[in-house]
């Protein structure tokens, strides 16, 4: 999602998007990969603009099965032939000699999202058991799948949403795609009326102003005003709507200040939908874990790893949460209210 609000041209399709429950997985599969080769298609018969056009596909990817899909759809679609390239960004634990952080850090993914996700929910049944599983399937590259793709990019799970991003458009880079586009002649902004000004638009490449939006322009930046008077900016492309206008981005990939500031404000928007769906779950969520609970464990037993996570987020919104945390939770059990 970063990447998608981040380049002008990229289509993002989540696997997760697809699986409604009550649906059968044949048929979800069926979808998604429907969904894939026809944005892989539109981005074939793309007309020439500024920066490449992207395909971001979204799934899991244990399996040599799994990965032989993708490489099957751009097979049928001559890919390759036409000028397209793949990457596959492979996120996973690189590091020797850390046992459980693999596991950890999708616990915490898991319990951050609670009910965003469609399949894996905090109260969701045996959670570390399917990841475990999952774990266990894992199918290593053969040299030959290796082959199949232009470039391959091991990005740390620990690493940042912003980090990870520029893992991939740097590996776009090697590759010699400009996914970012280049220099812009002309990047157009709308600025919103203030001082007893009226609005006006300007060109913050280089540095003219207009009452109105010149003929055959663009407007890149749409700007307005809330009630107290601070400015917003919504980017026209993506929707990304940011405080301020991000650095320009001028010479593509190279400009890495630029390029942070691009990727910072993308993933702004989405940690703001995140938390707009993480609201409205209120009380009920909570209110039913805690059921859970109940129903789960014996009295004195401490909560296991997926459980503890979850709990210790509600403790956080406590009103005494610092006093009732003091230096740190090593564990989290049921018992008896003290009489």
């Amino acid at each position: 999602r970063v990447l998608q609000g981040a380049l002008e041209r990229c289509a993002w399709v989540n696997q997760d998007a697809f699986a409604e429950p009550g649906t059968k997985r044949t048929s979800r599969k069926r979808r998604f990969l429907a969904a894939v080769e026809a944005e892989m298609r539109a981005a074939l018969e793309a007309p020439p603009g500024a920066g490449s056009p992207v395909v971001c596909v979204d799934k899991v990817n244990l399996l040599q099965e799994h990965r032989q899909a993708i490489l099957d759809i751009a097979s049928n679609l001559n890919w390759g032939g036409q000028g397209g390239q793949l990457v596959f960004a492979e996120v996973g634990d690189f590091r020797q000699g850390t046992p459980g952080r693999l596991m950890h850090f999708c616990m915490s993914r898991i319990h951050d999202r609670g009910s965003a996700h469609n399949t894996l929910t905090p109260e969701g049944t045996d959670v570390q058991g399917v990841l475990h599983r999952m774990v266990d399937m894992h199918s290593e590259f053969t040299q030959e799948e290796a082959a199949r793709f232009d470039a391959r990019v091991e990005i740390d799970i620990g690493l940042g949403p912003v980090a990870k991003a520029t893992a991939v458009i740097d590996a776009f880079d090697r590759l010699g795609l400009d996914v970012l586009g280049p220099d812009c002649a002309e990047e157009w902004v709308l600025i919103p009326p203030g001082d007893w000004k009226p609005a006006y638009f300007w060109d913050r490449v280089t540095g003219r102003s207009a009452w109105e939006l010149p003929v055959g322009a663009d407007c890149a930046w749409y700007g307005w005003t809330d009630g107290t008077g601070r400015p917003y900016f919504q980017r026209a492309s993506s929707g990304v709507v940011v405080r301020e206008l991000p650095p320009r981005r001028c010479g593509g990939i190279t400009q890495s200040s630029a390029l942070r500031g691009t990727l910072e404000s993308a993933w702004a928007a989405v940690r703001r939908q995140g938390a707009t769906l993480r609201s409205s779950e209120g009380k009920s969520a909570a209110q039913h874990f805690w059921a859970k609970v109940r129903q789960k464990y014996e009295p004195g037993e401490a909560l296991d790893l997926g459980d503890f996570h979850l709990a210790r987020r509600l403790l956080d919104t406590h009103p005494s949460a610092t006093a009732k945390i003091g230096s740190g939770v090593r564990a989290i059990k049921l018992d008896f209210a003290p009489r």
